[in-house]
């Protein structure tokens, strides 16, 4: 029997690689709950997997007693040890130098500026003065980012030099001592899914960014997303070179654009699948399971089958975002007439974990909070853990209109509580 290693514990890759008749090898991080997986993995070690040369430590000895076909990372927490780690026990896969030059947003904008993509400007900055100085020569908003983080984690929007001063202190206090200093995009934010076969990429279907009035971090995903027929080739196209700049070669990738009145803008990419249920979605409006293709096609188990973005039913997430407080009523459970799950939060799975038992549904809910507990303010995407309603439907608007009307008709109280 063929073994993989997988670093990180999400539960698709794993259920997969067990339908596909794999041994599984699970490296897991304390507290990240493996009993989630547990049924679908035929040993699990516990270890950073953030960590490369323990990974390393733990899984060479295993490696030599019987090789593993490919060591796969579901998430961005791992995919650099993945690389590191495969590289140092010769496993085929996308190599150090890619994961890095993708994981590293400066990286990214220097392999642009060489393939000449990237009218964007930027620069790195390592104290107040220096952002104030990017500021003032851009002479427009800009927006303060890590160079190597996710889901909108200490990314600060700055307009003037006050804010800048507010900001910059923040992001010292988050404890970032450089970052990632950009020109502020103007526009709808989407991205391109795509999967990489032999180093040839396939666009696979257009994410667009749900967001509430003056609200920076979504509040859903919608499948195909509204974007006009050349927006969407030049995104194709874009990510094509991009992907090509820094070598990928296999796997899935996730990568993020603003529609700026000039055209579609890069803003990052990533060698992974997107977050927030984007892998179901994907399924859900094309029947296409990205998780399954990432274990099964580089091992040659199974075949990637391009198909036309046009072909895609529609599919949205849209998560609860309730006024900030303490819940004191929630109603319109009983009457949606749709199914509906409840659970307790989970900080370290976002909620997402809900998905399980509403899969099947055409419409459902799964619903994270409870009378008593307290509805949070969200900043960054790691802070949607309360919930969401997921839809299919006829196209993107069918899909969103039916998401919202069970949206609508459920009412979460709250009361202020204090910080």
């Amino acid at each position: 029997m063929e073994r993989i290693a997988i670093v990180g514990s999400r539960t698709d890759m794993a259920r997969h690689a067990k339908e596909l008749g794999l041994e599984v090898v699970l490296v897991h991080s304390p507290g990240s709950r493996p009993e989630r997986v547990q049924q679908y993995v035929d040993h699990m070690i516990e270890c950073q997997v953030a960590d490369p040369e323990a990974v390393l430590d733990v899984l060479a000895p295993l490696h030599h007693e019987r090789p593993f076909r490919r060591i796969l990372a579901p998430g961005e927490d791992a995919v650099l040890t993945a690389a590191v780690v495969s590289e140092k026990l010769g496993i085929p896969g996308n190599s150090v130098e890619t994961v890095r030059a993708i994981k590293n947003k400066v990286l990214t904008r220097q392999a642009m500026d060489r393939a000449g993509i990237s009218p964007v400007l930027h620069r790195v900055v390592a104290s107040e003065a220096e952002l104030l100085g990017f500021l003032a020569e851009v002479d427009g908003k800009i927006i303060l980012k890590p160079i190597d983080s996710t889901g909108s984690l200490s990314t600060l929007p700055v307009e003037d030099e006050e804010q800048a001063r507010r900001a910059w202190a923040l992001y010292v206090a988050d404890g970032h001592a450089e970052g990632l200093v950009e020109e502020f995009l103007e526009g709808p934010e989407v991205t391109l899914e795509s999967f990489s076969v032999a180093g040839k990429h396939h666009p696979v279907g257009v994410d667009e960014y749900l967001k509430a009035p003056g609200q920076a971090v979504e509040i859903g995903d919608l499948f195909p997303g509204r974007v006009s027929a050349g927006n969407r080739d030049e995104m194709v196209r874009l990510t094509s070179v991009l992907l090509d700049a820094v070598g990928l070669v296999e796997g899935p990738s996730h990568t993020e654009f603003i529609l700026t009145d000039k055209g579609p803008r890069v803003l990052e990419t990533h060698c992974r699948i997107g977050g927030g249920a984007i892998n179901e979605l994907v399924n859900r409006a094309y029947g296409v399971d990205l998780s399954r293709l990432q274990v099964s096609v580089p091992l040659g188990l199974e075949t990637f089958t391009p198909h036309s973005l046009d072909s895609g039913k529609g599919a949205v997430m849209i998560f609860f975002m309730p006024e900030p407080g303490r819940v004191t009523n929630i109603s319109g459970l009983d009457t949606l007439g749709v199914p509906v799950h409840q659970m307790p939060i989970e900080t370290s799975w976002t909620g997402l974990v809900g998905l399980d038992p509403i899969r099947d549904a055409e419409v459902g809910v799964n619903l994270c909070l409870e009378v008593g507990e307290v509805a949070i303010p969200v900043r960054n995407n790691w802070e949607l853990l309360m919930g969401f309603v997921i839809a299919n439907g006829d196209d993107a608007d069918h899909a969103v209109a039916r998401a919202e009307e069970v949206m609508a008709a459920i009412t979460i109280e709250t009361e202020p509580v204090d910080a």
